[in-house]
């Protein structure tokens, strides 16, 4: 069967997924009302956890150990509105810097009732982000407009650019300008996130708070805000995604979501909850080795151009099977362009329809290019019965014809070449053929003839034609039948059926040939 030469294909899609460890322990601590706009947080020593809300321009301080009844959270302080809140750092015990509208202000928790003043120092800034602490004077402070790290010094009341080079730099590759987002210090490192670059870098410091070395790329891949840091790992914020990514500081870093937000697949700033992860709990999948990386990318790319050849060989294997439009221009060529190469062998034109009305033709493909090959048969039993008489030849009565069938969609037959349309007309060929030369003083032997997949179509017609004469008429029943299968290639651009009639007859025995039903 023709429409089970191309094999269906498997489609395989690979995708490296990582899930929510089922292990980790993630319960929501308070929630916002809809809309708010958590930026960043702060611990206090006695546990509490102290939260800017960016877009409401106030800090609130929630008990995370009383589970998220609204009791338990309390607002600090309403800062100038509109305006907004960012960044929040501890310089002395229970002691907070925060970053609001861009100026700074010191706000004390130390004392039974907050204070909350701002800090007299300008920074000709950008948009103030982030911010850590670097000793009990000295802050870093991310700005992520102008794609650098300020050095502020409180207590003097100067600033200046600590870090401005590319792990800093701003881009628009998210959208709006972003640069250096996220920074803590850990240790004696500076840590910091750039998001559009999707990178965590960290930067070595002396004792003054000073960089000492160029930074370096610890981790890449993960677009993230905020995060906090231990000494061999970091805990990431998405900035769009609602998850937390832990990497740990390798050549090739390990990456796995350990926990999504129940609220997922809504902006950080829709639906908002202040979540706590037990990060004692989390696991994260193994690495890929690095050296494995190149092959199974290279092993993906063959499987997707691979995948990709199957798809289009099934959706257009009947277009790869029946090539009726080669050669070119071949529907538009005319029995006469090739009259002087079939000489002494004359051609007609006839017309038929199939068994489903579809409009058929004489000579499979193109019939004009095939019509000089096809002559040379009758040229060849003329010149031998000449030379050498037959047992059965033109002297006694013999006629040879040849029919040759153009399925549909090719040459002038119309419709599209389909198997069960070309099954059709094969047995449309063969009842037209009966039908026209059965006459009672004749002795009909039909030999069938195909070339490629033709050949399956000649023994295909030939058993489907006996099957549906059988109870039928005896002149059917007295045709001598016979099939010759040429070159059983798997894929054919000419199909063709070639029928050889000998009618006994009273005359002079001429050679005469049809081009066959249209």
């Amino acid at each position: 069967m023709l429409s089970y030469i191309i094999p269906f294909c498997i489609y395989l899609s690979f995708s490296l997924t990582v899930l929510a460890s089922p292990s980790t322990r993630l319960r929501d601590v308070y929630q916002f009302p809809n809309g708010t706009w958590l930026e960043n947080i702060a611990v206090r020593s006695n546990g509490n956890v102290l939260v800017t809300a960016y877009n409401l321009a106030q800090l609130w301080e929630i008990n995370p150990f009383n589970g998220s009844n609204s009791h338990h959270a309390r607002l600090i302080h309403q800062f100038q509105n509109p305006g907004t809140i960012t960044g929040i750092t501890e310089i002395d015990p229970d002691v907070f810097v925060t970053i609001a509208s861009n100026s700074l202000w010191k706000v004390d928790l130390s004392r039974p009732e907050p204070v909350v003043n701002p800090i007299n120092i300008t920074i000709p800034a950008g948009t103030l982000n982030g911010m850590a602490t670097l000793n009990n004077s000295s802050l870093a402070i991310s700005d992520s407009s102008l794609g650098l790290i300020w050095r502020v010094d409180i207590e003097q009341g100067t600033c200046g650019i600590m870090i401005r080079d590319n792990t800093t730099a701003t881009s628009t590759a998210l959208g709006p300008k972003l640069g250096v987002n996220g920074i803590r210090v850990f240790d004696v490192y500076l840590y910091y996130v750039n998001s559009p670059q999707r990178s965590l870098y960290r930067v070595r410091l002396d004792e003054s708070g000073n960089t000492v070395r160029q930074p370096e790329t610890i981790a890449q891949g993960v677009l993230a805000d905020d995060f906090a840091v231990t000494s061999s790992e970091a805990y990431l914020a998405g900035l769009t995604n609602n998850v937390i990514t832990k990497g740990d500081f390798l050549p090739v870093p390990r990456r796995a979501i350990h926990a999504m937000s129940p609220y997922s697949g809504t902006f950080c700033f829709l639906n908002i909850a202040l979540l706590f992860v037990d990060a004692s709990d989390m696991g994260y999948e193994a690495p890929i080795p690095s050296l494995l990386v190149p092959p199974l990318i290279f092993v993906g790319l063959l499987l997707a151009l691979w995948t990709w050849k199957c798809f289009w060989i099934v959706v257009l294997q009947d277009k790869l099977l029946y090539l009726s439009w080669l050669p070119p221009l071949a529907r538009s060529e005319k029995i006469a362009d090739y009259e002087a190469e079939c000489r002494p062998v004359q051609w007609t034109e006839k017309h038929i329809r199939s068994l489903d009305g579809t409009k058929l033709a004489g000579n499979g493909g193109s019939t004009p290019l095939r019509l000089p090959l096809l002559s040379q048969v009758l040229r060849t039993i003329k010149e031998k019965s000449m030379s050498t008489p037959l047992p059965t030849s033109s002297s006694d009565g013999t006629e040879f014809t040849i029919v040759a069938l153009s399925y549909r969609g090719y040459w002038t037959s119309s419709g599209r070449a389909t198997q069960s349309g070309i099954e059709l007309d094969a047995q449309a060929f063969l009842d037209w053929v009966s039908e026209t030369y059965t006459a009672p003083d004749t002795d009909l032997e039909i030999v069938l003839w195909g070339h490629s997949l033709g050949s399956a179509i000649a023994s295909s017609a030939t058993a489907t034609y006996l099957s549906r004469h059988r109870d039928e008429q005896p002149s059917y029943q007295g045709h001598a039948y016979k099939s010759i299968p040429t070159e059983m290639a798997p894929v054919s651009i000419f199909v063709a059926l070639v029928v050889e009639s000998l009618e006994l007859y009273d005359g002079d025995g001429e050679d005469r040939s049809l081009a066959g039903p249209e």
